[in-house]
């Protein structure tokens, strides 16, 4: 099972559609695409994500009319406006509208999910970058062992539930002969101990201790102080 940030592509062209969601699906991210503004204001009711990848020229709902309603409903995800139009003007707009990006096509291949990790950094959005084994929360990165990356996976796949100890171990030690025992519920714990470490800051918020299990709260997210290195 896997987990990355989830980004909406809105694009009226089904061949640009397809190559930035290609773009940014090879690069670690979970990408979904939706072909009008009214279409990727249902995908963003019906899901959750982390950023859009918003094209400005469309019939009907321009790009714009779609940031404004995204900034409205959605304060927090972060977009890139994606447009053929490198003019001033426009960029000025899409700035003022609240854009967090603008990206003038032609681009480079990895330029796109170089500048979606760098606003999804300033958002302040968690996400795991399964291709760097790394949890990026606002401007930090932090680096998790392979135990730790398979738990922080696994509880941010089913945050908002309870996730029990039984589960997580069957995940990290699938194959180990003693699953079950008081052995592996103890290095659990210090696995999991160590990891309320690495993230630092108010961590124990973020994953909480439940009868039974771990649950990842995501209201923590909307903490500022998350963000911050414990002392």
């Amino acid at each position: 099972m896997s987990y990355s940030a989830r980004i909406l592509v809105i694009d009226d062209e089904p061949d640009m559609c397809h190559a930035v969601s290609l773009v940014l699906s090879k690069s670690g991210f979970a990408v979904e695409a939706a072909y009008s503004g009214p279409q990727g204001l249902e995908r963003l009711a019906e899901g959750q994500f982390e950023a859009v990848v918003l094209d400005i020229l469309m019939p009907g709902m321009n790009g714009i009319d779609v940031l404004k309603e995204i900034r409205i409903q959605y304060p927090r995800i972060a977009v890139l406006m994606l447009s053929a139009m490198d003019g001033t003007d426009i960029k000025v707009t899409a700035f003022q509208s609240d854009a967090d990006d603008y990206v003038t096509k032609p681009f480079g291949i990895m330029e796109l999910p170089a500048r979606i990790r760098a606003i999804l950094r300033r958002s302040g959005s968690l996400y795991i970058d399964a291709t760097r084994r790394q949890i990026t929360l606002g401007e930090r990165r932090v680096s998790l062992s392979p135990m730790q990356f398979i738990a922080m996976q696994y509880l941010l796949t089913h945050a908002g539930r309870t996730v029990t100890h039984g589960e997580l171990i069957e995940q990290i030690w699938a194959q180990h002969e003693e699953q079950g025992s008081k052995r592996l519920v103890n290095r659990l714990f210090a696995m999991v101990s160590a990891l309320r470490r690495k993230i630092g800051g108010r961590s124990g918020r973020l994953i909480q201790s439940e009868l039974g299990g771990y649950r990842l709260n995501p209201a923590a997210l909307e903490d500022p102080k998350l963000e911050q290195e414990s002392a």
